[in-house]
């Protein structure tokens, strides 16, 4: 399904404005339940839990350039700190991936044992899960 988004408001009792087209339309197979921006490489990775993967998309390029497979359902997403791993949240196999970006690859997947539907990354790079058994802390260097 396409869309843009631009919009027209009307004022009760002013003219109609128009909105801008904000950014760009970009044809993904399936669905996007988060993304995540990528400062250093300038790539934006979305998450496709319908194709358990990870779709990456080039700024500079504007358009799909790739795609990391992760468990079952990606969901949620988080960069670490130093900017060299995204960590993923898979609602399907109750799991963490940790993927290299460098290499682009998922290099490692740790279970959790329930529903990880949220995830961030601290500042130490230890990484915090909130999911159906609460909040977790996972030390992915461990």
């Amino acid at each position: 399904m396409r869309t843009t988004a631009t919009a027209a408001c009307r004022r009760s009792a002013g003219p109609v404005v128009s909105a801008a087209t904000i950014g760009t339309v970009v044809p993904v197979v399936g669905q996007v339940s988060d993304l995540v921006y990528d400062a250093a490489r300038n790539l934006v990775y979305l998450a496709n839990p319908t194709r358990n993967q990870v779709e990456i998309y080039s700024v500079d390029r504007g358009r799909l350039v790739g795609s990391i497979l992760t468990g079952l359902q990606p969901a949620s997403m988080a960069i670490s700190p130093d900017g060299n791993t995204l960590y993923v949240a898979n609602l399907g196999s109750l799991s963490i991936s940790a993927v290299n970006l460098n290499s682009q690859r998922n290099e490692a997947d740790f279970s959790v044992g329930s529903r990880p539907d949220s995830i961030a990354v601290g500042s130490d790079g230890k990484v915090v899960v909130l999911g159906t058994a609460g909040l977790l802390r996972l030390d992915p260097l461990s």
